[in-house]
């Protein structure tokens, strides 16, 4: 039987998880930028297109040697593809080595007739047709997890794909602060950057049906309530830890886990005491907006059309790595907030649609947009603040978000799959 943790082990991993990944500087401005990309491949020919399996991707990657090692490709579920490559020292930089790496994705797609797609849910397939594509024991144990709450757990696990960008902690108040900027931000930018309306092939009246579906997966480890965000970020977190329902991978001796118990209670009951392995393993599935892992993974962006892809990225890290900005911002979103859980909701129902959502986007990119001339020469690319002026004005100034512009063009021929490049 397993020793039982103590509070400085639980800690102690908490802690691990707000220490910044870079020492040497701990953060200084401005900071490395992380992209993290989920597409969604389908075999075009035919409307709808149908899936692709991941051995079929598997085959189509060994064109580009070198690409699986270059991208850091995984698979998720459903078959969608990820690519995490090492960040960036500048924004520039990182978003020049993601688009080499999708063009060169591109190409060994267009050889074999797939198109990866840049939206936030699978238009077309369902989750029974998609299958569980990554049949290993931690997806297994999660399916079987979340469908003891119900069907939102496989659409998440099978469907969604997000654009995940990572970005320094820093130290101190400026870990504080960043912290609580990305979680805050969340709202309005998922509503702002909004690219999921179709569920099986239907409209669903939600801009975000991605952030819709996450927000109904296991409401103990996603945190759209923010109960684990605030200035006493190690406390909070490790409540947070504890409060979320165990998902413990199975043992070779066949000893009875519990399913659907806390992490606290699994570690106040007798028998198979969880140990430090099993809560590594516990914080790795716990998926709030923002999640800790020596640095800020913000992920709570639908993936977003191609074109616009560098405007949260640029945006995101201009928010968090410029002090004026970062406490401009902050001040804007701690007065406006209607409550955590209802503006997730919100956001993910309305998007920009929403009136107090829609000022807070506009307040955010106008924050930002001031302190891109406060970047050293080279940071963000060159085209930045054009871009995040232009989507400023197509999208949250007019009340829209990439959602809305999507389904008129669904609506009006669904067949363009350019729609979702």
């Amino acid at each position: 039987m397993a020793e039982k943790l103590t509070c400085s082990q639980l800690e102690h991993q908490v802690l691990r998880l707000f220490t910044p990944s870079l020492l040497p500087n701990c953060g200084e401005y401005p900071g490395r930028v992380g992209v993290e990309l989920e597409l969604i491949p389908v075999k075009i020919g035919e409307y709808p297109p149908r899936p692709v399996t991941v051995d079929s991707l598997t085959k189509a990657l060994a064109d580009d040697q070198d690409l699986v090692h270059d991208a850091c490709i995984s698979f998720e579920s459903g078959g969608q593809m990820e690519l995490s490559p090492p960040p960036g020292n500048t924004v520039a930089s990182a978003m020049r080595h993601v688009q080499d790496l999708t063009d060169r994705l591109y190409q060994c797609g267009n050889r074999r007739g797939i198109l990866f797609l840049n939206a936030g849910l699978n238009p077309w397939h369902t989750p029974d047709a998609l299958g569980l594509q990554t049949d290993y024991p931690r997806y297994r144990v999660m399916q079987t997890h979340f469908d003891a709450i119900g069907g939102a757990g496989r659409r998440m696990m099978r469907q969604t794909a997000s654009l995940q960008v990572c970005l320094d902690l820093g130290c101190g108040q400026t870990a504080v602060e960043r912290w609580q900027l990305a979680n805050l931000a969340g709202p309005a930018l998922t509503a702002a950057f909004a690219n999921s309306p179709l569920l099986d092939g239907t409209p669903t009246g939600w801009r975000s049906t991605r952030s819709a579906i996450w927000q109904h997966v296991d409401q103990s480890r996603t945190g759209f309530d923010a109960s684990q965000v605030g200035t006493e970020m190690i406390d909070r977190y490790l409540d947070f830890a504890l409060r979320a329902e165990a998902m413990p991978l199975p043992r070779k001796d066949e000893e009875s886990l519990p399913f659907r118990l806390s992490f606290g209670d699994w570690l106040s009951m007798d028998g198979a005491r969880p140990d430090a392995e099993d809560f590594a393993h516990h914080l790795t599935t716990l998926f709030p907006p923002v999640r800790p892992r020596g640095y800020l993974e913000v992920r709570y962006l639908d993936a977003v059309p191609q074109r616009w892809r560098g405007v949260p990225i640029c945006l995101l890290a201009a928010l968090l790595y410029d002090l004026i900005a970062r406490r401009d911002a902050l001040e804007i979103l701690q007065a406006r907030t209607r409550g955590p859980a209802r503006e997730w909701r919100i956001a993910a129902a309305s998007g920009m649609t929403d009136a107090s959502l829609r000022q807070t986007a506009c307040d955010l990119f106008d924050i930002a947009l001031e302190a891109v001339a406060r970047f050293p020469d080279g940071y963000l690319p060159a085209d930045a603040p054009v871009l995040m002026q232009e989507y400023r004005m197509r999208f949250p100034t007019t009340g829209r978000c990439p959602a809305d512009e999507q389904l008129a063009r669904f609506k009006a021929c669904p067949q363009d799959l350019s729609i979702w490049i």
